[in-house]
């Protein structure tokens, strides 16, 4: 899966204390890319900065270039999608540059993309990713549950399998639903 961050939501999943640490450590493990631009990385590096102590955003843009699962993308064209604000065009151009799956985000700027059938850049906010990525967490621990044999977790009764996975086999306890 790839993303493109914008600056608000980079601030949000630094702090230890955030209810959105999960995400930057969801990165930091590998279980997404984090797609960037020249821009981009000026504008992390120039909020951050603002914000924190120049150490710490200079820590966390050697970060963000050291990962391996950033992606650098050079941007061809410029789709001008957003009018509200044209500052915020370089992380729509990013994400359709990249082929990202999602821009995450919570400007409201951003709406206007919901109503543009092409190119279509799928927007969300920074709680609805944290959730996407708890219920993938969830998803991949059940499965790995299942395939060691152990089946269905009660602690994640909302989760069910598919019906392929819930036939009965041989040395298997799970019953068709």
């Amino acid at each position: 899966m790839r993303i493109v961050l914008d600056t608000n939501c980079l601030l949000a999943i630094i702090p230890k204390v955030s209810p959105f640490r999960l995400v930057f450590d969801a990165f930091r493990f590998g279980q997404f890319e984090l797609a960037v631009s020249s821009e981009i990385l000026l504008e992390y590096q120039e909020i951050a900065a603002q914000k924190m102590t120049p150490q710490s955003s200079d820590n966390i843009i050697e970060l963000l270039l050291k990962q391996p699962n950033t992606i650098k993308t050079e941007i061809f064209y410029r789709w001008q999608l957003i009018t509200a604000d044209p500052d915020d065009n370089k992380f729509t151009d990013t994400a359709i540059s990249s082929g990202a799956d999602y821009l995450i985000t919570n400007d409201s700027h951003f709406r206007v993309l919901r109503a543009i059938p092409f190119p279509k850049v799928i927007v969300l906010s920074i709680q609805e990713f944290a959730t996407l990525l708890q219920n993938r967490k969830r998803v991949a621990y059940s499965l790995t549950r299942f395939r060691r044999g152990l089946g269905y977790d009660p602690c994640f009764p909302s989760f069910r399998l598919p019906r392929s996975a819930r036939l009965r086999q041989p040395g298997c306890f799970l019953w068709c639903g």
